[in-house]
């Protein structure tokens, strides 16, 4: 069990990993299509229209992780890394907003309205393969920090997820000012 003490510090952004490697936020502007107009009619503000578009896929990807963790630590961990839990959900958790904020950025940064069919808005724009290489890289570097530095393992993790959070935060800023001036087009 020598090998656990060092996995488990893996097992977030293993998670993460898993739970943004199929984000749908990157198309979720596009899929409204002709009818965006129909989105600037109605009275509602930039911010309530990016945050339900968020937070319809983070409700949907939150149960999932709940079942990795209980499943992981039914397997894996012991009662003694009882305290490792929370950031075996939390940080998968700021993943999957990270990566549902890039989407929807990209997908605003490079819409695609007049599709005809919806195959085209999810395999044929360059937001996916772009969102694909940001959750990678967003995953990836504090992973290869893991590898190459693992006696500052916690500096690692705990670094590396305010910074996150920072950026997601910052990116969701800029989100709904850009919705916003979208809508009052």
């Amino acid at each position: 069990m020598f090998y656990l003490q060092y996995v488990i510090y893996y097992l977030p952004f293993i998670l993460a990993f898993i739970s943004i490697s199929a984000c749908p936020t990157h198309c979720t502007l596009s899929f409204e299509g002709k009818n965006f107009w129909i989105l600037k009619s109605l009275p509602i503000n930039g911010a309530d229209l990016i945050n339900g578009k968020i937070m319809s896929y983070i409700k949907l990807i939150i149960p999932f992780i709940l079942v990795h963790v209980i499943i992981v630590f039914l397997n894996i961990m012991s009662f003694s890394e009882l305290n490792f839990i929370p950031v075996l959900v939390l940080i998968p958790i700021i993943y999957v907003f990270f990566s549902a904020v890039v989407g929807v950025l990209l997908d605003l940064k490079f819409p695609m309205f007049d599709w005809t069919s919806e195959e085209a808005v999810v395999k044929q724009k360059i937001t996916t393969p772009i969102s694909m290489v940001v959750n990678m890289l967003s995953v990836g570097v504090p992973v290869g920090l893991l590898i190459f530095f693992p006696s500052h393992r916690w500096i690692i993790l705990i670094s590396s997820t305010v910074l996150l959070v920072i950026i997601a935060i910052l990116l969701h800023k800029i989100l709904i000012i850009k919705v916003n001036n979208l809508l009052a087009e």
